[in-house]
């Protein structure tokens, strides 16, 4: 009998497992997964090299799967930017080489500064993220970067006992002397004075624009933080000596606060009635401008950084028992955020005080809001980041790491603005590379251009410059609505021509004013149009079996074929070759003369193909 049920629950097991192949088998020879897996997977490969495109191929990837979309398609779209600051999104690296040591944007967001452990500083211009200004002359270790408050200026400190002032064309203006290393440099609110502090414990306040004999102040100690206030009357300063000084702007020392060890920061408060500061002593505490303690916040170990949110309602706190605390400015604790497992080594407050960004040596950065609650935690990463920082108006942070790289994310919320000007389905779109303009393509035969703003610039009616005799009928009198679309566009490396491709088998070339100056003709609708690298050049891709490639007077450089349509046609990353990938089950790689240099087979059509940054290697998907 124990056999017998043994035997019948080795039967029923089998049943279900081989419905259970079957069932699979079905649901993915019939769903629609399959198609979304492509798409999400082409947009985790775009993503480090074209935001726009992932983001594409990451709605693609949604939309297929709806009503219930995989994971992975959700997460590719946070990934590629259509996300709430929950979900911030790659947008670059810059390879430095060696250990970040200060990071820093402009006011205006425009710029980021960064500074070495090798003294070599980087001015990285944000809008096109190319050819960084490398700035040399120091030869010690970078200890502060920042910008003058007009954003005309950098000034940098090293431990080659030099504090500089530099153009953002890095030409050297002017050199701050010490005869100890200098661990801090900060401008003054109006941007006219500088002062410079030193590990030996002495301040010099220098006058930007008069190279003239500085005024000094001392510590008895390395410096670790200095302020001046909004009226630049006053002066604060902290040290390691145990001690927080105010001064008047003559020198003069107003008052002093002791604590019972180092101090790593003092400020004012937003209204700079009290002082807060932080001590190794494991408190933090609030001082009126007398010198009286208002105010005592115990901690576990000691605090490495105070402040005050922008309100004044908050006061944030970071301690080496790997913790943040967020008090009430009555000394009430609000909250204690103590998700890391290792010392904090970089904290930065938003400009409107509604989220914080910590790094540590746990190799995650963490993003709050001003509660305490957890917002985004990037973890899992291959090195240590010891810088962080947020750019004003919270649209990008930036990491540095102790191996020289800088990371820059985007922190766009959710919808910006809605694009209202199309009278059927949005089939394309694509960004300007200075980040300025958008174009849309539609099923309504138009294309839009757009500012950053949401501002209408121009329409580009395909109807006004098309064929409508074409594959020998009147288009006009032709049901196949399919040939009156848009279906990709692209814009030129320089941002001044915008490249259609349609279904009435014309790829067009227009300025950003909505007159057309080229086109490039097929003898069935095109799948794709792109620029060359260099913008020399077109390629277009179609379903009468070729791509083809042309200058863009509309000269036909060379005509690449397929046995089926080809769905998709790209450059290389250096301009040199050409990717096509067709409904023949192949993929070939070729010079621009034709000749096939690679070959790869699917067993079924291949949708996409594109190739590495480097050119080593190509990725193909495939339904």
């Amino acid at each position: 009998m124990k056999k017998l049920k043994c035997t019948t629950s080795i039967i029923i097991a089998g049943v279900f497992l081989l419905t259970s192949i079957v069932f699979l088998f079905f649901y993915l020879k019939i769903s629609k997964k399959p198609y979304e897996l492509n798409f999400a997977y082409s947009a985790l490969w775009q993503l480090p090299h074209d935001n726009t495109e992932a983001l594409k191929s990451a709605l693609k990837a949604y939309e297929t799967g709806l009503p219930n979309p995989l994971p992975s398609s959700s997460q590719c779209l946070g990934a590629a930017g259509y996300s709430s600051i929950d979900t911030p999104f790659y947008l670059d690296t810059l390879q430095l080489g060696n250990r970040i040591s200060a990071l820093s944007f402009s006011n205006s967001g425009q710029y980021l500064i960064t500074g070495c452990s090798d003294g070599t500083v980087t001015l990285w211009n944000l809008q096109n993220r190319s050819n960084p200004v490398k700035i040399t002359g120091h030869t010690g270790e970078i200890t502060s970067a920042s910008f003058s408050p007009n954003g005309k200026q950098i000034l940098t400190s090293s431990t080659d006992k030099t504090a500089r002032l530099w153009s953002l064309e890095g030409k050297l203006l002017q050199t701050f002397n010490h005869i100890a290393p200098v661990s801090l440099a900060i401008f003054s609110p109006s941007g006219q004075k500088v002062i410079s502090a030193s590990s030996n414990g002495i301040l010099k306040i220098w006058r930007v624009e008069k190279a003239d004999e500085p005024l000094e102040l001392k510590h008895n100690a390395n410096i670790s933080s200095i302020q001046f206030s909004k009226d630049e009357n006053t002066i604060l300063s902290s040290s390691w000596d145990n001690s927080i000084k105010l001064w008047d702007a003559a020198g003069n020392l107003l008052v002093e606060m002791k604590q019972e060890a180092p101090v790593t920061s003092a400020s004012f408060s937003p209204d700079e009635k009290t002082i807060l500061s932080a001590s190794w002593d494991n408190t933090a505490r609030i001082w009126d401008r007398n010198g009286k303690e208002l105010l005592r916040l115990p901690h576990n170990e000691a605090v490495i950084y105070a402040t005050f949110t922008p309100d004044g309602y908050r006061i944030i706190t970071v301690s080496r028992d790997f913790t943040i605390r967020i008090f009430f400015s009555d000394g009430a604790l609000s909250f204690i955020f103590n998700r890391f497992q290792d010392e904090i080594t970089s904290t930065a407050l938003s400009d409107d005080g509604k989220r914080i960004i910590a790094a540590s040596t746990d190799k995650t950065v963490k993003i709050l809001d001003s509660d305490g609650k957890l917002l985004f935690d990037l973890n899992k990463l291959d090195e240590t980041i010891n810088k962080v920082a947020f750019s004003p108006h919270l649209k990008y942070f930036a990491t540095g790491s102790d191996k020289g790289t800088v990371t820059l994310w985007g922190l766009e919320n959710n919808i910006v603005r809605s694009l209202e000007k199309h009278t059927a389905e949005v089939t394309s779109a694509a960004c300007s590379k200075d980040g300025k303009l958008l174009v849309t393509g539609s099923k309504d035969f138009t294309a839009d251009v757009w500012d950053y703003d949401g501002n209408y610039i121009a329409g580009l009616d395909h109807s006004k410059y098309g064929d409508i005799y074409r594959y020998g009928i009147n288009l006009a009198l032709d049901n196949d609505q399919s040939k009156w679309k848009v279906i990709s566009v692209d814009f030129s490396p320089d941002n001044k021509h915008i490249l259609t491709a349609c279904g009435d088998g014309l790829g067009r070339l227009w300025d950003l004013k909505g007159k057309m100056i080229a086109s490039y003709r097929h003898s069935d609708s095109l799948t794709s149009a792109k620029f060359s690298p260099n913008g020399d050049y077109v390629i277009t891709a179609s379903w009468d079996k070729t791509a083809r490639l042309w200058s863009l007077d509309s000269t036909l450089e060379s005509t690449y074929k397929h046995d089926g349509g080809v769905l998709d046609a790209s450059f290389s990353p250096d301009g040199k070759r050409i990717i096509t990938a067709s409904i023949d089950k192949t993929a070939t790689v070729r010079e621009f003369n034709g000749k096939i240099i690679g070959k790869f087979q699917h067993e079924d059509l291949i949708n996409k193909a594109v190739m590495s940054p480097d050119g080593s290697m190509v990725l193909t998907t495939s339904n």
